[in-house]
Parts: C-alpha cells; structure tokens; sequence
C-alpha cells in the first residue's frame, strides 16, 4: 500500500462516522499517504500506522519524517477520542521528536 493508497484511506476516514480503531501496519506509505491519514483520524479510538516490513523490503518500507509527526501533534491536541496510537518504527528524527514531546 503506498502514498494514494494513504490518501484514499484519509478520505474515507473522513466521510465515515462509525469506525473506531484502524490498523494498518507493514505498508509503504511514506509520509504523504501517512500525513492524509493521520488528518482525518480525529474520530478514532485507536490508530495504528507502524514501519514494520521485513528485511528484504527496508529500503522501501514506511518512512514517516518529520512532516507527519506536526500532524500527529495536531491529532494528539485536538483529538478528544483517541486513546490508542502506535507509531513504531518511523523515522520521525530529532526534529519531530521535539514536535512531539512539544504536547505529551
């Protein structure tokens, strides 16, 4: 699954009303289909975007940078329903670390 497929999903996340929890881990993609998903995850109870693809795919494996942790911020701040949310193995970087820590 790559970035359209991303920004397909955040499209739908944003017309539907009744999920609660998704779950999409060990995909490609990178930081434009993360960010348009991560827009539209204000509904959810749990969000689960993780890098985790096997050794043979790394070099083209979810790498979520920096430009997407300003928009986790952003869910982390203004959602009042999220209380799961699995971001592991992104390469975020010291930038969106701090981006990050800015509002935990």
């Amino acid at each position: 699954m790559g970035p359209d497929a991303g920004e397909c999903i955040g499209i739908a996340l944003g017309i539907n009303t009744t999920l609660k929890s998704l779950k999409i881990s060990e995909n490609l993609l990178k930081t434009e289909g993360s960010i348009s998903i991560i827009k539209n995850s204000y509904k959810l109870h749990t969000l689960h975007i993780a890098k985790f693809l096997p050794r043979r795919h790394n070099s083209r494996r979810n790498q979520m940078k920096s430009e997407a942790a300003k928009e986790l911020a952003n869910l982390l701040k203004g959602s009042d329903k999220l209380q799961k949310l699995s971001v592991d193995f992104n390469e975020v970087g010291p930038a969106g670390t701090k981006i990050l820590m800015r509002v935990l």
